[in-house]
């Protein structure tokens, strides 16, 4: 066991995926971190499972919004560290303790993450997809803090949420977004203004391990009362070159200015860093539309050519791979893997899904 795991806690909201949950609290029962789940479903789990829990694990439930449930969960971290997690994902603790470790010998820093992959589970198989190809996660090390911002949201990929975070950092973070009395109603908000701030208040260091197995068994919460997670809602890009919200993008500039004390030269520079992330999403999105419609016609000229029906019409961006095979490819570029304890989140995935 990682002895500096007893320096981290775990922080997991949920709403109604409880199956997974009970999966993820049971993968985390054997470790000596602490875990914080903050359930706001429409109902709570039974008190019967809840009393069978290690003592490592707390469990809270209510029906606050998401933003005011993370806050919650901040004034309860009694530990030096803190990482975010969703209730299907793992992280692997070999690379948890390396990034407090790398947390513990730079004060600068103010989170430390590592490497992404993604999976799910299909025809008794763990499938593997690479993750964020395009922006690949990096370190942002500038002592200039709106520097880091401009730097991150150039190549954005949301990297300080699912890093290891200072936890006084992180409580400021989430007592910063919660103290909004609007909610934006673009898609994740909570994830744009968490890397905004965190990456102000200190630098990122992106360490070359596999630390991250983000989930595609579950479709994303759309369900939740929030209007940031509602699929109806659109993304950040959008919304932000929307001339409908013209007069809330004044009111989130207004409020992460005063949250930061930003001076009007300082309100610029982020303001050109939201316009410029906007503009190159913008961009990277129409090439993949056009891109997708290249694709669709090769492939729909090649099944002419062939004139049978017998091969499946498979577009490049539909690729799947064994979970193995993906893991094989991000090692041949340097990425390091702790195998023993993939292993052990291969199990469970197996588990869950053999008792199906």
């Amino acid at each position: 066991m990682y002895g500096s795991l007893k320096d981290l806690t775990i922080v997991i909201p949920t709403f109604n995926r409880h199956e997974f949950l009970l999966r993820t609290v049971k993968y985390w029962s054997s470790t000596n971190c602490s875990i914080i789940v903050m359930d706001g479903g429409q109902f709570p789990l039974s008190e019967n499972i809840i009393e069978k829990f290690n003592k490592n694990i707390s469990y809270f439930h209510s029906n606050d919004s998401f933003s005011e449930r993370l806050y919650q969960a901040s004034k309860l971290i009694k530990t030096k560290y803190v990482i975010l997690s969703s209730d299907d994902e793992f992280f692997i603790p070999s690379t948890l303790s390396q990034c407090i470790n790398n947390l513990d010998s730079d004060l600068s820093l103010s989170s430390c993450g590592g490497i992404p992959i993604g999976f799910n589970y299909q025809d008794k198989m763990i499938l593997g997809y690479q993750m964020y190809s395009e922006n690949p996660l990096k370190s942002i090390l500038s002592d200039n803090p709106l520097i880091r911002v401009s730097e991150h949201f150039s190549n954005y990929s949301p990297s300080s949420i699912y890093s290891v975070c200072r936890s006084e950092i992180w409580q400021s973070v989430f007592k910063i977004i919660s103290s909004s009395t609007k909610e934006f109603s673009f898609l994740g908000q909570v994830e744009i203004l968490f890397e905004i701030l965190m990456k102000y208040f200190g630098k990122l260091r992106i360490i070359p391990h596999l630390l991250w197995l983000r989930s595609f068994e579950n479709q994303s919460i759309t369900d939740a009362p929030d209007p940031s997670l509602s699929r109806n809602s659109p993304h950040f890009h959008l919304w932000w070159n929307d001339n409908i919200y013209e007069s809330k993008r004044v009111c989130i500039l207004e409020f992460i200015s005063k949250s930061l004390n930003l001076d009007y030269k300082e309100i610029l520079h982020l303001e050109d860093s939201l316009n410029n992330y906007s503009e190159i999403t913008l961009t990277l999105e129409t090439k993949k539309i056009n891109k997708g419609f290249l694709d669709l016609k090769k492939a729909i000229k090649k099944l002419l050519e062939r004139i049978t029906f017998l091969y499946p019409l498979r577009l490049s961006y539909y690729r799947t791979r064994s979970l193995s095979k993906a893991i094989n490819n991000i090692v041949s570029h340097g990425v390091k893997v702790n195998f023993e304890d993939l292993k052990k989140i291969t199990d469970s995935i197996n588990i869950f899904y053999e008792k199906k």
